[in-house]
Parts: C-alpha cells; sequence; structure tokens
C-alpha cells in the first residue's frame, strides 16, 4: 500500500483527513528532530501572520498550540521533552539575535528578520531555516 505525505507530520495524534475533529492535539515521543522543526515552523508562522499588532509573546506551549491554529488553537498534549526541544530552538534564536527574552517570554518584534522571513516563506522553508540555525557544525 502507497503512504501519502500529509501536511501534518506523523508522530501527531488527532489530527487528520479521516479522523472526527478532537479538541486536543497528542504530540508523541520520540520523534524525528526535523518533525519537530515542521511543527515549531508552522507554530511560529501562524503566530507571525495571524498577528495583529508588532509583537508576539512566545513560549513552547503557544507555538505548538499554534501550529495547529486551523483547529482553533486546541490543548496540546506532550512529553516535557519536546517542550524543552521547543525551547531549545528558542534559545537558538535568541543567541542568533532573533528573538529578545523578556519576564519569561520570548518576544519576537516586527524589526527582527525572522519576522520578515516568517511572513514571506512557507512552513516548509522556514522549518529548513530553522535546521540550518540549530544544528551546530
Amino acid at each position: 500500500m502507497k503512504q501519502v505525505e500529509t501536511e501534518v507530520p506523523t508522530p501527531v495524534e488527532g489530527v487528520g483527513e479521516n479522523e472526527e475533529p478532537r479538541r486536543a492535539v497528542h504530540i508523541k515521543y520520540p520523534m524525528e528532530y526535523k518533525s519537530l522543526l515542521d511543527i515549531i515552523a508552522r507554530g511560529i508562522r501562524n503566530l507571525v501572520v495571524y498577528n495583529r499588532g508588532n509583537t508576539t509573546y512566545i513560549r513552547p506551549a503557544k507555538i505548538l498550540r499554534a501550529a495547529f491554529f486551523e483547529r482553533g488553537f486546541p490543548k496540546v498534549y506532550a512529553l516535557p521533552i519536546v517542550f524543552s526541544q521547543v525551547r531549545f530552538v528558542l534559545e537558538r534564536l535568541k543567541e542568533e539575535g532573533l528573538v529578545d527574552k523578556a519576564d519569561g517570554y520570548y518576544t519576537l518584534s516586527n524589526a527582527s528578520p525572522l519576522w520578515s522571513i516568517a511572513r514571506k516563506s512557507t512552513p516548509q522553508e522556514l522549518a529548513e531555516f530553522l535546521w540550518e540555525l540549530t544544528m551546530e557544525g
């Protein structure tokens, strides 16, 4: 049987064409790092595209919920290590000067180059950008 590629990465339960709509999304672990970056990229892009102001405040859980924005910001269930990995990506973005950190929140302003990258690129292109940024060596 030939598998059909979908936009949703495989380690996510509760999202799919044939599934009943649920109010929660379950992110399985272990997962491939690229799958996680796809989810993060989709979340950052949705936060930027649908933002009504000039700054968005980001936490790992907010990124994961925003990745499934079309489902109405569902609850996201994941192991703490998934949130730690999202925090790792945010820390790398902070080290590169693409996001700031204030009062425990990461902030992404419209003056940041990441804002324009996220707004103009597809989630796949943003995931490739995050891959290149976070992989060392």
